[in-house]
């Protein structure tokens, strides 16, 4: 193991075996806890004591709340929820404060020489915090990596929060995003030094298992249902497809305040039994989803960073039909590893995903060249990588 723990800040981590949240900030201290001693600060959850990962290195689980409260993280992210319910605003400074309180007392009893945030808002803010505050007390120097998703630095740029960001991100020691575009994006807002392009990855094993019969007219969405993220357009496309393809299908994994509006809207256009939403499900049944579907569409009206869903799909070979956002050319090359769409389009979603269901061959292409993709720059190998000699290089100044 280095010298010295890393101190992981998140607002999301995998509670328990079978989870159906995003795992990517789990999959990277899996991989880096091989050489790296870990600690995770994560926020609890009801029902957390009757929970266990099982993991090597300790989950501090910060409460902030009574127990049955503390529902704001998990279940689709803060974001969502606080789309969905204003009242969950009361629980955000408490469960700031209660992060920044355990944050504190860890790095202060603990040889932590490394915290690593994921997300700017808040874990950016209370690790740069932490950090500062511990210096001057102790004199301890903390090295402060801040991690970028996308969302977190696309949304909530008004005013005050938007000063506070960009405050954070240049007092941090390095800054990491997840595509290229995302770099240049952050480099025309504020000039940082140590900004550096290090994406999550994929679990190539997860993904190498024989593809199952693929259900040809299948088409997949995974993701929050929340209107960046374009479901309307796909739901009237594939309505749009129904006469020509009568077996049709969409199956919607996730969840969010938008479900109830987006089964409306399949039942209005006689959609009900042709497009199912499946919920919020583990990585081990979206992997499954992944090689038995036709296509998986990712049809955002946003920008967002570059995804995981995407790049799950392409390694399962399922071939991916994505809106044209700047992130997404990081890894699908228009007609050679997937397909680019305008976005907010329906009848350009339309065409294509009938051009790609009426040619197997073309699907073929695309998800052996999807595949090759990934593996080459996706791969949890490759990531984790980039991640370890970031922490390599701090301790390294650190120990001098």
């Amino acid at each position: 193991m280095g010298e010295g723990k890393i101190l992981v800040m998140t607002s999301s981590f995998k509670r328990f075996r079978g989870d159906g949240d995003p795992d990517f900030v789990f999959n990277l201290v899996e991989y880096l806890s091989k050489k790296f001693d870990h600690i995770v600060l994560a926020p609890s959850f009801f029902g957390a004591e009757e929970r266990s990962l099982g993991v090597i290195y300790p989950v501090v689980l910060f409460r902030y709340c009574i127990r049955f409260c503390e529902n704001l993280a998990y279940d689709g992210g803060i974001p969502s929820k606080l789309q969905k319910n204003r009242a969950y605003a009361i629980l955000v400074p408490f469960f700031v404060l209660s992060q920044f309180l355990y944050g504190f007392f860890l790095v202060l009893t603990r040889p932590i020489s490394i915290i690593h945030a994921h997300w700017v808002i808040p874990q950016g803010v209370v690790a740069v915090s932490v950090s500062k505050i511990i210096a001057i007390l102790t004199k301890k120097q903390t090295k402060v990596v801040i991690t970028i998703h996308g969302s977190d630095f696309y949304r909530m740029n008004n005013g005050i929060i938007r000063a506070l960001k960009l405050y954070v991100l240049s007092q941090a020691d390095v800054v990491t995003v997840v595509s290229s575009h995302m770099k240049s994006e952050i480099l025309n807002t504020i000039r940082l030094k140590n900004l550096v392009v290090a994406p999550m990855g994929v679990d190539m094993s997860q993904f190498n298992s024989p593809i199952a019969c693929r259900q040809e007219t299948e088409i997949i969405f995974v993701g929050r249902l929340v209107k960046q993220k374009g479901i309307s357009y796909l739901i009237d496309a594939v309505s749009a497809l129904k006469s020509r393809y009568p077996s049709i299908t969409l199956r919607v994994y996730g969840g969010g305040p938008e479900e109830v509006n987006l089964r409306a809207q399949a039942n209005k256009l006689g959609m009900g039994r042709s497009i199912l939403f499946e919920g919020f499900q583990s990585s081990e049944i979206i992997s499954k989803a992944f090689k038995q579907a036709a296509l998986c569409v990712v049809p955002s009206i946003g920008e967002e960073g570059l995804g995981l869903v995407p790049i799950e799909a392409m390694a399962s070979g399922c071939p991916v039909i994505a809106s044209r956002y700047g992130a997404i050319s990081d890894i699908i090359v228009d007609r050679v590893s997937g397909r680019l769409v305008i976005p907010e389009s329906s009848l350009e979603l339309k065409v294509t995903i009938d051009e790609l269901l009426g040619d197997e061959g073309f699907r073929q292409l695309l998800s052996e060249n999807g595949r090759l993709a990934v593996r080459e720059k996706y791969s949890w190998d490759t990531c984790a990588g980039r991640y370890e000699n970031i922490y390599d290089q701090l301790l390294t100044y650190t120990e001098e």
